[in-house]
């Protein structure tokens, strides 16, 4: 009772953010167990957000508005009232052990020396494009019924190499990999994939990564784990984290950073 009274609290705070009551009547919940998603039908798409202009203070409400990030009430009501039954993801999965490439040409050692933009970037990957995962760190498999988010803030330039133009950058990388599907879900956004996983109509866990820069204990938030399922709890967590790193790395942060290839990003 008392884990229910706090996932009603949690989603709570997280629909306050947003209290926009027209999303509840477009929530997809359907418990029908012979309407499970293909993952495959599913076509990969990401958003992103130019941070480049904004003030720290306003990186939390970008954070969690750049992917339409609410939770509606009729998710609510539902996670008030339901047993939760937790299925676990296998995080070890995950990440490859094997170190970031080294470049050749020089890279910047300075945070303010990465000009060309700020960036909250949302990618989405099935078994259809499991390939371009592996640009991202990931080194397990993306299954039939499988998804597989890359939801990634990074601050990059361009610096000369070989004659062209290389893009380099430090960032947060959060890969959240979603299982057992049992259901037609929404998971077009990161707080109902948290209540799904409460609800257990999918199992996800979550790795964090961060990029070109050494993350320590005191850059998360209060309680952040490096992996873990990716339940409502931690979505908060990471939300936070996110927002406290969005507004750590700026020019006046005079740490030495090693930033890591990023052409993915284009102008």
């Amino acid at each position: 009772m008392k884990r229910l009274n706090l996932l009603f609290l949690v989603s709570c705070m997280i629909l306050g953010c947003h209290n926009n009551q027209n999303e509840s009547s477009s929530e997809t919940s359907s418990s029908n167990e012979s309407d499970i998603i293909d993952s495959t039908t599913s076509a990969p798409n990401e958003m992103d957000t130019d941070l480049s202009q904004v003030g720290s203070s306003d990186f939390k409400s970008l954070f969690i508005e750049s992917v339409g990030d609410t939770l509606p009430s009729s998710m609510v009501d539902k996670l008030s009232m339901t047993k939760t039954k937790i299925l676990k993801g296998d995080v070890n999965e995950l990440i490859e052990n094997t170190p970031l490439k080294e470049e050749k040409c020089p890279s910047p050692k300075q945070i303010n020396q990465l000009r060309d933009g700020t960036m909250l970037k949302y990618f989405k990957f099935n078994k259809n494009n499991s390939a371009g995962a592996k640009a991202f760190g990931f080194g397990g498999e993306i299954g039939k019924k499988e998804l597989l988010i890359v939801h990634e803030f990074a601050r990059y330039g361009s610096f000369p190499c070989d004659g062209k133009n290389e893009k380099y950058g430090i960032g947060l990388r959060c890969l959240i990999h979603i299982k057992s599907i049992k259901s037609k879900v929404n998971l077009d956004k990161l707080s109902t994939i948290a209540a799904n996983v409460e609800l257990g109509n999918i199992a996800a866990s979550y790795a964090l990564i961060s990029l070109g820069f050494p993350m320590q204990g005191e850059d998360l938030a209060n309680g952040t784990q490096p992996t873990g399922e990716y339940n409502i709890e931690n979505y908060v967590k990471l939300t936070a984290t996110f927002s406290k790193m969005m507004g750590q790395l700026n020019d006046d942060n005079k740490m030495i950073i090693a930033p890591i290839s990023m052409n993915y990003y284009t102008p």
